[in-house]
């Protein structure tokens, strides 16, 4: 089980040096307190390991070994693997999101061991380290991993395996409620694969408790806390707070709300009722170091539009000495009514953009909603992260009927921005009839775990097109998410994907078909995605309970902010 707690800041050394022997605050075992996750086998097929056995990495780009530690004080520690090697090769050793090389030379035998030790700067507290393959390279046995420097501990336990299954062998699972597909397929870079099973495996009208069901399971009580790139330390940022630290204002009126999401001083802003515009759509740029949370259960904001990024301009070239909008909080609202009947083509209710970074979109609903048809196609995203936007987690949010609900990235053409930026979770979030953009994805990378998709064409936007659309440089890492459609055909990862995209798609997600006939479409490459957990650490619910936790507890009111 992957512990919760985060701290960031460390980086690795440069030298890397082979030594005989060490002397160790710690030796962390298969097992052992600090040993978390591992992709492979505990295996004793070679002799000379110590403990129960040894590590056997499946040779694949990104698989390797999670570790957390516990440090009393920040500086350098020496780290160490024993480790047996058939060849010469180098892994990464990424520790709290920074990553660094670490060689292994060849031993003269799978049953001869040696050490390997590279020092690196941790800090005070938890501290998240993870060995991994890069590329087609195979790694090396691993008996153990030491670390010495001063009073170290094991912070977490328990570990289990995570076999992640790319894009390039997909698995999936595909079921009713009364029955369940196991459907793989493999094939080569840039091409679409396919899996049907026959209708008799699928009821041909959707159930009532598609939805969601009564109660959820004990083991799968919900975590609310923030996770994701939006916790990541970078850009001098250390976590994402808003308004923390800052006065605690209550707003009831446009005027208020827009005081204050546009003031240069940090605050709490707390939305009671209902907020709208004097006349027509206004987006707000909102500025840095602000929580904008709504106030028990019916905070709505009609015709309104945060733009987080907007109120220094938004230049072509990012800037390392201009200090972009960063840090902002936005909970608890429903946003409704995001239309613009003028000429404004972007009615978006969040934009996340020019640079800005550090901003957790948490608990809000987006209802797809306008007087008519001809407002309806005058609204556009419901949260889209643009133009070098970063660092941002988008988590337990309610997407109701939205046609372009979520996109990451401008256009094909804006590496100049967007590239080596975008870093997005989007987790545990609820897609109601939703139509597109789950999310539209360029240049960016973007971890997509524990959502549910649901959509029985009931919906304005009737049946839904795609769940993800990999463009270009994109990376996405799509893990334990639950697809109920009704739908012909469904393209997890679309059609119109570039084929020099990254994904993984991993087999811990279940799509759920119930149409007769239906099939799955994935657009696959052989290039691995990113992984996750070089980033943060999280946990992750079963997908087969997401139809009953997510609808319980994703969208505005669901959090205990009391008016008071």
């Amino acid at each position: 089980m992957m512990c919760k707690k985060f701290l960031s800041g460390a980086v690795l050394a440069l030298a890397s040096t082979v030594l005989s022997s060490h002397a160790a605050a710690i030796t962390i075992q298969e097992n052992d307190p600090g040993f978390c996750s591992y992709d492979g086998v505990i295996s004793t097929a070679h002799s000379g390991y110590t403990g129960a056995g040894y590590v056997d990495i499946h040779n694949a780009g990104g698989q390797g070994i999670s570790y957390q530690i516990n440090v009393a004080t920040a500086g350098s520690y020496n780290v160490s693997f024993r480790y047996a090697n058939r060849g010469s090769t180098s892994a990464a050793l990424v520790v709290n999101g920074s990553s660094g090389s670490l060689s292994f030379p060849r031993t003269a035998s799978l049953s001869s061991w040696n050490t390997v030790t590279k020092t690196v700067n941790l800090v005070a507290g938890v501290n998240q380290l993870r060995l991994r393959a890069t590329g087609s390279q195979e790694i090396a046995n691993i008996d153990f991993m030491a670390v010495d420097g001063g009073a170290v501990s094991g912070a977490c336990g328990s570990a289990s395996s995570s076999v992640g299954v790319s894009s390039s062998s997909s698995s999936v699972t595909v079921q009713s409620s009364s029955h369940i597909a196991s459907l793989s397929s493999s094939s080569s870079a840039g091409t679409v694969v396919s899996s049907s099973v026959s209708s008799s495996l699928f009821s041909s009208t959707p159930s009532s408790s598609s939805r969601s069901s009564s109660s959820v399971p004990v083991s799968e009580v919900p975590d609310f806390s923030m996770t994701g790139f939006a916790a990541v330390s970078a850009l001098g940022v250390p976590t994402t707070t808003g308004g923390a630290g800052g006065e605690v204002v209550r707003v009831t009126t446009f005027e208020q709300l827009q005081h204050y999401v546009t003031a240069s001083a940090p605050y709490v802003i707390q939305v009671e009722g209902s907020i709208q515009p004097p006349a027509g759509y206004v987006k707000f740029n909102v500025t840095s170091n602000k929580t904008i949370v709504g106030v028990g259960s019916n905070a709505t904001l009609r015709q309104i539009g945060f733009r987080v990024g907007g109120s220094i301009g938004c230049s072509d070239a990012y800037n390392a000495n201009t200090a972009y909008v960063s840090n902002v909080i936005i909970r608890n609202l429903t946003f409704r009514d995001v239309y613009d009947a003028g000429s404004n083509p972007d009615a978006d209710a969040v934009t996340v953009e020019c640079f800005s970074h550090h901003v957790w979109v948490d608990h809000n609903t987006f209802i797809y909603s306008a007087p008519n048809s001809t407002l309806m196609g005058r609204i556009d995203g419901a949260v889209d992260v643009k133009r070098g936007g970063d660092w941002v987690t988008v988590s337990w949010n309610h997407f109701y009927q939205y046609n372009k609900t979520m996109l990451l990235g401008h256009v094909d053409s804006n590496a100049l921005q967007d590239s080596g930026r975008l870093h997005v979770t989007y987790h545990h979030n609820y897609f109601e009839n939703t139509h597109q953009r789950h999310p539209r994805v360029r240049f960016g990378k973007a971890h997509i775990f524990n959502n549910y998709f649901f959509n029985d064409k009931t919906g304005p936007n009737r049946q839904i097109s795609y769940i993800a659309l990999a463009g270009p440089e994109s990376e996405l890492y799509l893990e334990a998410n639950h697809i109920w459609v009704d739908s012909g055909e469904l393209y997890v990862v679309s059609e119109d994907s570039d084929r020099n995209a990254r994904v993984i798609f991993t087999h811990d997600n279940i799509v759920r078909l119930v149409n007769p006939n239906a099939e799955w479409l994935l657009q696959v490459n052989n290039s691995q995605a990113f992984e996750p957990r070089d980033f943060y650490p999280y946990s992750i619910n079963s997908a087969s309970v997401l139809p009953t936790l997510v609808p319980a507890y994703a969208g505005a009111g669901k959090l205990a902010i009391v008016n008071d």
